[in-house]
């Protein structure tokens, strides 16, 4: 497998990918404001889906909002697309951010996902950050416990994200952090 750099400017009608996985369970989230307000109990509750779950998305790889972004393109033997990882370094926190991994279906589970978050950590600790932070939704039960095996721990959630009813609908915004 070899990782490449790619550049906005060689795809001048952006880069698309789709953003999909499927999940059994998810964490649920419950936040429970204490009385007088004394503060917040947030409780996080691995649970199952009645079907599994299903997520399907087509995305630009390319957006503003990537602040830094560097975007690493995965090719096989033969210079086929196998997978992708933007990431970019936050100054202000002195973090890398991993913006997105994306591995070929069919690729999955055949070691790419990890060569690519060795990649990343290996860019990180070049830039002398002092760690890895990325996004994950409560509902990729899959992708957190990939996250959690390299030793990323959840660091932050964002309740309202995505839309007004992320809890309803189990798509929490987590935030997955490693610590150097």
């Amino acid at each position: 497998m070899q990782i490449n750099q790619i550049f906005e400017e060689d795809y001048p009608d952006n880069k698309i990918i789709p953003f999909a996985y499927s999940s059994s369970y998810y964490y649920d989230v419950e936040v429970i404001k204490k009385d007088k307000n004394e503060g917040w109990i947030f409780k996080l509750e691995k649970k199952s889906f009645s079907k599994p779950f299903e997520k399907y998305e087509k995305e630009k790889v390319f957006k503003t909002y990537k602040e830094h972004a560097e975007y690493y393109l995965a090719s096989g033997e033969n210079g086929k697309e196998i997978g992708l990882v933007v990431m970019g370094k936050i100054s202000w926190n002195n973090l890398l951010r991993i913006w997105d991994i994306y591995i070929e279906k069919r690729w999955q589970r055949k070691g790419i996902g990890t060569k690519l978050l060795e990649f990343a950590e290996n860019k990180a600790r070049a830039l002398n950050v002092r760690g890895i932070i990325l996004e994950c939704q409560s509902s990729n039960y899959p992708a957190i416990q990939f996250y959690l095996k390299f030793g990323f721990e959840l660091s932050g959630f964002n309740l309202i994200s995505y839309t007004n009813t992320d809890i309803e609908r189990h798509e929490v915004r987590f935030e997955m952090s490693k610590l150097f």
